[in-house]
């Protein structure tokens, strides 16, 4: 239930983008990316994490790049994909650029 409400809420954020702040809408994304990683909807998670780091990208936001190279790390990590994962987590550090991100 919870995340068929992010998914409506999602939506519609994307029909009325004036309406909603990014930094709303990548948090948002960012609660669909938890949500799915704990139910194990890999798919979704897989589809949540790229457009988190493509809304993060588009904001220029750091941190929120570095929080979704973060995610998609750790699925690549979930699924038996440890190169994958051990590039991402090399590109995370490279792309943080300030502490705490």
């Amino acid at each position: 239930a919870d995340l068929q409400y992010l998914h409506r809420a999602e939506a519609q954020a994307l029909l009325a983008p004036e309406s909603w702040p990014p930094e709303r809408l990548i948090d948002l994304v960012y609660h669909r990316v938890m949500g799915c990683d704990t139910l194990a909807l890999r798919e979704q998670q897989t589809q949540a994490t790229d457009a988190l780091l493509a809304l993060a990208e588009a904001q220029g936001d750091r941190c929120w790049i570095a929080r979704a190279l973060t995610q998609k790390s750790l699925l690549a990590d979930r699924l038996g994909q440890s190169d994958v994962a051990e590039d991402l987590a090399r590109r995370r550090r490279r792309r943080s650029g300030r502490p705490g991100c």
